[in-house]
């Protein structure tokens, strides 16, 4: 690596986590990744005439990452496979004890995984810790419906809550995408299971709208915390927080106000994506107006031609977003001067 080559590196690890699109742990691990790496002369044209790019070198790591999905996954295989032969001939302590081996293997391996892999060593451990995650709310829900007597809505609960705490655990430790996934979905699953309890429990009653409430309410903090940067990454917990919203808008259709406030939560998310220039944000807000809009005017305004005009002005909408954002970036983008190392100062282009 070049000197040159170094410092816009090391300027774009700087912006890529002012930006929110890495932690700051990644940021470390890619800045003491630059410096590991000795300062280099162009490369040399081999007598093939191809260039030396030195590409080999990390073939290795690569080969132990894939190395170790392919493992964890043939793991998986094998265990359903044996759980599936002799869960039924276990003891209840048995089935426990056999829940509790995989979830410690899963968090034990993630442990295990050197860091001095670097990046596909972050990858690999996430991957592990998310399934121990989810190991762990199988362990506390087949413990409390076993032992304590706690059933269907009450052991999902339980499950849930635990799965958060564990889950919080670990993306302190471990501050990566797939752990605040591994939050914020059992999260979701704990407040809605939650607020139906707190209503009674019922499953005569239609409590979706208060349950719906609930999931929104929280989705909605979620994107907030992601919008203003107190969650990273940032584009991430936005995503997250707009998928959460938009279903929880959709348990909630069947009541006018929470309707009405459900499609201008729609808007608002796709006016949010323009002001960002944020295409992902603007993908959830197409995705979640195929469920949401659909279902509300079917609801509340019957009729296939008023679907379908909506719709369509949607669809006009949404495309005129994109081409919006597609334009501004570009704008953004050409905007830059660009620095090349072959291009002497004072030059253009």
């Amino acid at each position: 690596m070049r000197a040159s080559q170094r410092s816009h590196i090391s300027a774009a690890v700087d912006r890529w986590l002012a930006e929110g699109l890495i932690t700051p742990e990644q940021a470390q691990q890619m800045r003491t990744d630059i410096d590991s790496r000795p300062i280099s002369q162009p490369p040399e044209v081999s007598a093939t005439g191809k260039k030396s790019d030195g590409t080999q070198q990390h073939f290795p790591v690569i080969i132990i990452e894939a190395l170790g999905y392919l493992g964890g996954a043939i793991v998986v295989v094998a265990l359903g496979l044996l759980v599936s032969y002799f869960w039924s001939d276990l003891s209840t302590v048995g089935q426990l004890v056999l829940i509790a081996a995989v979830f410690g293997i899963l968090l034990g391996a993630g442990v295990a995984v050197p860091q001095q892999l670097g990046a596909p060593a972050i990858r690999l451990r996430s991957v592990l810790w998310m399934a121990a995650t989810v190991a762990w709310a199988c362990l506390t829900g087949f413990t409390v419906d076993k032992y304590a007597g706690l059933h269907d809505e009450r052991m999902a609960a339980v499950a849930a809550w635990s799965s958060v705490a564990l889950g919080l655990l670990l993306w302190y430790l471990h501050r990566e995408p797939l752990q605040q996934i591994a939050v914020f979905i059992p999260l979701l699953i704990g407040v809605g299971v939650g607020t139906y309890l707190a209503q009674g429990g019922n499953p005569e009653s239609d409590n979706s709208s208060w349950q719906g409430a609930a999931v929104w309410i929280v989705s909605l903090v979620w994107f907030g915390l992601g919008w203003f940067g107190r969650i990273r990454p940032a584009m991430l917990a936005t995503a997250l927080g707009a998928i959460g919203s938009l279903f929880g808008a959709m348990m909630c259709v069947e009541n006018p106000a929470l309707a009405i406030v459900g499609v201008a939560m729609l808007v608002a998310l796709v006016a949010a994506a323009v002001a960002r220039n944020d295409f992902v944000l603007l993908a959830v807000a197409a995705l979640g107006s195929l469920e949401l809009l659909p279902s509300t005017i079917m609801q509340y305004f019957p009729g296939i031609l008023a679907a379908a005009l909506v719709l369509l002005l949607v669809g006009l909408l949404l495309i005129v977003a994109a081409l919006f954002i597609a334009r501004r970036r570009n704008r953004l983008a050409t905007s830059h001067i660009d620095l090349r190392d072959d291009q002497p100062v004072g030059t253009t282009r």
